[in-house]
């Protein structure tokens, strides 16, 4: 019995299964990480909507989408991206892109 061949064979049926879940875990980070940094964007976004100042200009820089709703004195900011999906697996799953969004509800005084 060959026992270098039976680990080869093991290999070559393992390696791709591997692959496969390290690139889904490094995707799965990668969106969850935009996640946050949408969040700070949004952080940044309310701060600048209270200042009055022009936020457009950052929305188009990050390529983010804004939806404001402006009730009495509760503003609601969402903040929506589209993150591109790498991952063949994850591609199966969702749609080549994954949309992203975070809301904040704040009283403007």
């Amino acid at each position: 019995m060959n026992k270098k061949g039976q680990a080869l064979v093991e290999f070559v049926l393992i390696f791709p299964v591997f692959i496969i879940i390290v690139c889904t875990i490094i995707e799965l980070g990668s969106i969850n990480y935009q996640k946050l940094k949408l969040e700070s964007d949004l952080d940044t976004v309310v701060n600048m909507y209270l200042k009055d100042e022009n936020y457009n200009n950052y929305l188009k820089n990050n390529n983010l989408k804004i939806d404001l709703e402006n009730e009495s004195n509760q503003v609601t900011v969402k903040l929506s991206k589209n993150v591109k999906i790498v991952t063949p697996v994850l591609k199966l799953i969702y749609s080549s892109n994954q949309k992203i969004e975070t809301e904040r509800v704040f009283y403007d005084e």
